[in-house]
């Protein structure tokens, strides 16, 4: 998997490296030709990836309360079936929270060194 980003990565390098210093790339190879950053699929998937991570963080805040109120109505017995529920529930939401917000640090951070914005 890591050879494939590592080809990805030196494809699309050479390919801004060839265009910029006025080198000509082969046309007409049967290859797919480089991605242009003014297709409009672009803005549509950054779009799409920016809604639906919002939506599972929603979601994660949300089982994040629900699972506190949980926590707040088994009235702290120990022994209650209820209260164990809720500490392992309150964990799941957290590891939720932090999975979320770290795939978008990491969709961020992909898109940042493809663009070369960094």
């Amino acid at each position: 998997m890591k050879s494939i980003f590592f080809l990805f990565l030196t494809f699309l390098t050479s390919t801004s490296i060839a265009q910029a210093t006025g080198i000509t790339l082969p046309t007409g190879t049967g290859l797919p030709e480089p991605i242009d950053p003014n297709d409009p699929i672009i803005p549509i998937l950054i779009s799409f990836t920016s809604w639906l991570l919002t939506i599972f963080l929603i979601l994660a805040v949300l089982a994040f309360i629900i699972t506190g109120l949980m926590y707040l109505f088994s009235m702290g017995d120990a022994r209650s079936q209820n209260l164990e529920n809720a500490k392992q529930y309150f964990k799941y939401s957290i590891i939720a929270v932090l999975t979320v917000g770290a795939s978008y640090i990491i969709i961020d951070s992909i898109d940042l060194l493809l663009t070369g914005a960094l």
